[in-house]
């Protein structure tokens, strides 16, 4: 089943004029299966070109966790809270990185 849901995204993201919501369901599916270098290489294309988005930094950190990138991590919740610091989960996620 997730093989043919990377499957889809990557086409759509290969082939749509706006990629950015397949990248960030590419980067979920990939943080799932515990493929934390590709999930990062998705948030990244994401962040690219919409560098404002608090939630690609969020699920990037998520990423970075997974690869046991502490500092990178922590310094993308960061970005991610000076970009939405109002949004409980991410406040939570960096409280977290914190312990």
């Amino acid at each position: 089943m997730m093989s043919s849901a990377i499957e889809e995204y990557k086409y759509i993201a290969e082939h749509s004029k706006e990629p950015e919501p397949a990248l960030l369901a590419l980067g979920d599916i990939y943080l799932k299966l515990k493929k934390s270098d590709d999930a990062v290489k998705s948030y990244q294309k994401v962040l690219k070109k919409h560098p404002r988005m608090a939630v690609a930094y969020a699920n990037l950190a998520s990423a970075y966790a997974g690869l046991d990138k502490w500092q990178e991590e922590l310094n993308n919740l960061k970005k991610a809270v000076a970009l939405s610091p109002n949004d409980p989960t991410i406040r939570f996620n960096l409280g977290a990185a914190y312990e």
